[in-house]
């Protein structure tokens, strides 16, 4: 039994040892990354780092006229995932009257 113990024992520490020098070589875990490694991958996707990040998207008052236009069609859906709109489910009340 005592033999045993001190086979796994051994294999054990020989697997963790194997892993940690693997790992070694690896940046931190947290995501920390050195300027070296920074800089040598900036180099080599000059593209992809060059290119700036600019995005153009509608702003709060058009994403609300659009919502208050799809209200007054019927176009918001109707109890979740079925698929109908409220205009289907009241095809008599659209479009509504304050927005005619």
């Amino acid at each position: 039994m005592n033999r045993f113990s001190l086979r796994t024992l051994i294999a054990t520490s020989l697997l963790a040892a194997t892993a940690a020098a693997s790992a070694a070589s690896f940046p931190v875990a947290s995501g920390e990354f050195s300027a070296a490694d920074v800089a040598a991958s900036n180099t080599a996707q000059p593209v992809r780092a060059a290119r700036a990040t600019t995005t153009e998207g509608r702003t709060r008052a058009e994403v609300r006229a659009e919502l208050e236009a799809a209200r007054c069609r019927g176009e918001l859906p109707f109890e979740g995932e079925t698929g109908r709109t409220y205009r289907d489910v009241f095809p008599d009340r659209y479009p509504l009257p304050e927005c005619r």
